[in-house]
């Protein structure tokens, strides 16, 4: 009986195995499938949700996303995140997850290493201080290359100055210099600096922020409207609101905590009783 039952049980079909060019994430085909048939990372477009096509030569950070959830530590994906990097380079945008997923790569692949890219990579992370964008760029990136090549070291040393809160010798060791050739990267640091600064004081003097800033007083507004972090200038001082915010609501809560404590000091020797 048993076995009468087994053979009219049909065989299972296996899985049909696609080409990984014929697979399709979120309406559409991964861009490393137009690497696969032998065109040029830097000469196609990729088709995006809703139809639409991304311009030609570029991609958008949709299509890098999806890309990674399928291809993130493939060495194949590695001309793909070089060519986005570049693309971020020229429009001053920012991607930390390809630039992450870069450098991972270069670990894994260490002969396709391209270390001008990994300083770039470096000090993209830099302007994007205070947020810990360069500590885990700087976990990826092995000391035998900081030690050997010029530019990540400097852009390494550059970020600790900022992130420590020297900002003028960050400006006297070469602060400009390092700012040019990447579009974005002077307005990147300006709030790189004014994020560290707003996580310390609630205030601080307009002058000293034009120092820490390497401006002139009289150019403090434009920055500060142009930088994304919450200030108001007044009164010749530029006040941090979020800080200000925290440090109101802080007060607050150690008041209502010592309320507390002086009731039930008070009601102690009622419960003795």
């Amino acid at each position: 009986m048993v076995l009468k039952c087994l053979k009219s049980v049909e065989p299972r079909k296996p899985p049909v195995c696609r080409p990984f060019c014929q697979r399709k994430i979120g309406g559409f085909r991964p861009i490393l499938a137009l690497v696969s048939l032998g065109r040029s990372p830097q000469h196609f477009s990729v088709g995006t949700r809703g139809g639409s096509m991304a311009s030609e030569g570029s991609f958008t950070p949709e299509e890098i996303s999806a890309f990674l959830e399928t291809d993130r530590y493939n060495e194949g994906a590695i001309p793909n995140l070089e060519a986005f990097l570049d693309q971020q380079v020229d429009e001053g945008s920012h991607h930390f997850e390809a630039n992450l997923a870069l450098l991972k790569l270069y670990l894994v692949f260490p002969e396709k290493c391209n270390t001008a890219r990994v300083a770039t990579i470096l000090r993209k992370a830099v302007a994007a201080l205070p947020e810990p964008m360069l500590l885990q760029c700087r976990y990826l990136v092995p000391k035998a290359m900081v030690k050997n090549d010029e530019a990540i070291a400097k852009a390494i040393q550059m970020g600790k100055l900022i992130e420590s809160g020297r900002f003028e010798q960050f400006w006297a060791d070469g602060g400009e210099e390092f700012c040019q050739g990447m579009a974005g990267l002077r307005q990147g640091v300006n709030t790189a600096i004014l994020g560290c600064m707003g996580r310390a004081y609630t205030e601080v003097a307009a002058s000293q922020a034009a120092r820490a800033l390497n401006l002139e007083e009289s150019e403090l507004e434009s920055v500060l409207k142009a930088a994304d972090v919450e200030t108001e200038l007044r009164d010749g001082k530029i006040l941090f609101l979020a800080m200000m915010r925290t440090r109101k609501h802080n007060t607050e809560s150690t008041s209502e905590l010592q309320s507390v404590h002086t009731l039930l000091n008070d009601l102690l020797p009622l419960a003795q009783i």
